[in-house]
């Protein structure tokens, strides 16, 4: 909300600057105009009108202008999105201390493929880093757990997890991250994810 507070204010500040400039330029164009109908002789009529013509060009282009030359800098919420559930790729252990805080020690180190809840809270505390096979399916999880905490809560990411689900051939989806070493499925969680929140809104 406070960016596109910005932006508008930009987008305000840009086109006053846009007016100012054209009246300038308007003004600057029109004397010139002038002074070279005196020196050339022309009528009082066709300065005028020659200052018009000149300060009308000027007025376009300096309105033009900023619709080329944008130097506000905008992100999209699709972007805010992806640097929220992981584009930016946050350390091991702030991904784990994540899962374990919404899903629990017991799923998220069944998801990651170990068997020992102790190995995710080693994990969390930068003691260790995971081997990169686990880590892309804590990514994964990390990215799907994000997109339902963010619409719901922890309980109910860790339903979801659990349960049975139509996207993934009704698999559970941390069956499906713990069974599979592909990151093309893994990434179809992260999707069936998504799919789940825009189907329940």
């Amino acid at each position: 909300m406070d960016r596109m507070v910005i932006g508008n204010n930009a987008a305000e500040a840009s086109v006053s600057r846009a007016f100012a400039v054209a009246g300038l330029g308007a003004l600057a164009v029109g004397a010139v105009s002038g002074m070279l109908g005196k020196i050339v002789g022309w009528s009082p009529a066709l300065s005028a009108l020659g200052g018009a013509m000149l300060g009308g060009a000027g007025i376009f282009a300096s309105m033009a202008l900023p619709r080329f030359v944008d130097d506000s800098p905008y992100e999209d919420e699709e972007s805010d999105i992806l640097t929220d559930l992981g584009s930016e790729k946050p350390d091991a252990s702030v991904l784990v201390s994540y899962l374990i805080e919404h899903l629990g020690a017991d799923l998220t180190a069944y998801l990651a493929g170990v068997d020992e809840p102790d190995q995710v809270e080693r994990w969390a505390s930068g003691e260790v880093d995971p081997d990169p096979l686990p880590l892309g399916r804590l990514r994964s999880g990390y990215a799907a757990a994000g997109y339902l905490v963010r619409a719901y809560d922890g309980e109910t990411a860790q339903s979801w997890f659990s349960g049975m689900n139509p996207w993934l051939d009704d698999e559970a989806p941390a069956y499906v991250l713990r069974h599979t070493h592909e990151p093309e499925i893994w990434e179809s969680v992260v999707e069936a994810a998504e799919e789940f929140v825009e189907f329940e809104r």
